[in-house]
């Protein structure tokens, strides 16, 4: 399947919202609690997808036809965060992939089209926050060569913070 990377216009912030819901939806009903809170975004959280976007840090994975299949958002170092981020490392935030695309191997491959586009970018690491509570998702990203760094608490979430060189 042809794949391409977009960034994704303020006008199709719903399109982003749909596949997040249909992700904790999904992960919901396989009795994971996880990402829930893209069921009903609190204010802060749909203010900070809006930042995204006016950031043009989310990104769309399109099929050939120009489908959204996929959706992400990365997070570029600065000043800001430099000592929690690192200065060659960028963050990936509200990964998601459509479920009908379920087993197809798309997650993977989107997982390495973001590698190539860090690569680019000259970005060294990037890394990621995974639920403390869900180790089949971690399972997932190890075997995709990601390492897990250091548990964190963000509000009432547990995490683990995820890194992978990739350049």
């Amino acid at each position: 399947m042809q794949l391409f990377i977009r960034t994704a216009g303020i006008d199709e912030i719903d399109v982003c919202f749909a596949l997040l819901r249909e992700s904790a939806e999904w992960l919901r009903d396989k009795g994971i609690d996880y990402v829930q809170y893209y069921i009903e975004p609190s204010e802060w959280l749909n203010e900070w997808i809006h930042d995204g976007f006016a950031k043009c840090e989310v990104k769309f994975v399109c099929n050939g036809d120009g489908e959204v299949i996929a959706t992400y958002r990365v997070v570029l170092p600065d000043c800001e965060n430099i000592e929690y981020q690192g200065i060659d490392t960028a963050y990936l935030y509200s990964f998601a992939v459509r479920r009908d695309m379920k087993g197809m191997g798309i997650g993977y491959e989107v997982m390495r089209m973001i590698e190539e586009n860090m690569r680019e970018m000259n970005i060294k690491y990037m890394r990621f926050n995974c639920g403390a509570n869900v180790p089949r998702l971690q399972k997932y990203y190890e075997d995709f060569g990601f390492t897990a760094v250091k548990p964190i608490t963000l509000g009432n979430e547990e995490y683990i913070v995820y890194e992978k060189r990739v350049m």
